[in-house]
């Protein structure tokens, strides 16, 4: 009995099909950062201490110095601090909405800001906004249902990268809570932070300068999640290799066995079925680690 190495065309092309297939999910499996467009109104507004503003887009803010934003028409302006009031994202604007009536105060003055921070200090900092001032209030913090290892953060402003101009949010980190913190009154854009990991972004919160105020902050880990979900996959993907590599030897039943030209070749029955299983393996990979991200919540008592 014969035995020829070659595959019949058929298989061949099966197992072609299954690279491709392993190909393209793992292209489609693979994250991609666009730049961010306009979407409805300029993200940003810039105050300026004679009344005036700015909206548009803040690609960088040097505490205490500068602010640089593009305008909707593609026009860069860069303000010194001294003339701006007020500087962020237009929905933390102080100045929106029943506060419109009085002039406009900055949740963080522009001239009081520190110097430029990291983005994760890892030890408690005096806030800038208690820093030379004595119209402070306290706000507490602590974490909910007693988490330990919750770091609390403040936000100070926007960065950017000068290659990708892609914003990026500075932290200036308050304490690890239980803690207290003076701070002026006013809204405050808050960070959470656990186990000295990442900081995700939060709530804000308001500082009242009638009394103590209290904020609870909540950090929802995924970790395991990520975890659980990339081995299943990558566990998925080995059996599917496995199915699609087991074989059967094939012969041609119309010549007899005993002849000499009698053609015998490896046949894959559960190819298809391995290509699924490793397809969803991949998938299922690739999700885990894409979305599930962990949050961060804070809410005032």
């Amino acid at each position: 009995m014969g035995y020829h190495g070659r595959m019949p065309r058929q298989q061949r092309s099966l197992l072609s099909s299954t690279l491709a297939v392993w190909v393209g999910a793992l292209l489609a499996s693979t994250p991609v950062h666009a730049e961010d467009g306009p979407a409805g109104a300029p993200p940003d507004i810039v105050r300026l201490k004679d009344g005036g503003m700015m909206r548009g887009t803040i690609v960088e803010l040097v505490p205490g110095k500068t602010v640089e934003i593009t305008l909707p028409n593609g026009a860069g302006r860069t303000i010194p601090m001294d003339a701006v009031d007020w500087a962020g994202r237009a929905s933390d604007d102080p100045g929106r909405g029943a506060r419109n009536t009085q002039p406009p105060r900055s949740t963080v003055p522009a001239t009081a800001m520190p110097p430029p921070v990291p983005l994760l200090p890892l030890s408690d900092a005096t806030p800038p906004a208690a820093q030379g001032s004595s119209n402070t209030a306290t706000l507490r913090l602590r974490a909910e249902d007693g988490q330990e290892g919750l770091a609390f953060y403040m936000r100070t402003g926007l960065t950017t990268s000068r290659i990708g101009r892609r914003p990026g949010i500075v932290y200036q980190r308050l304490c690890t809570a239980p803690c207290e913190v003076k701070l002026e009154p006013g809204s405050y854009r808050l960070g959470l932070s656990l186990d000295e990991n990442s900081v995700v972004d939060a709530d804000s919160v308001v500082v009242n300068a009638s009394g103590p105020s209290t904020a609870v902050g909540r950090y929802q880990s995924y970790m395991a999640a990520r975890i659980s979900g990339v081995v299943l996959g990558f566990l998925a993907m080995v059996v599917g290799v496995v199915v699609i590599n087991y074989s059967t030897q094939r012969c041609d039943t119309t010549i007899p066995l005993n002849s000499p030209s009698t053609l015998c070749y490896p046949d894959h029955p559960y190819a298809a079925q391995g290509v699924v299983i490793s397809t969803t393996g991949l998938v299922l990979a690739g999700l885990a680690g894409l979305l599930l991200h962990d949050t961060a919540h804070v809410h005032q008592e």
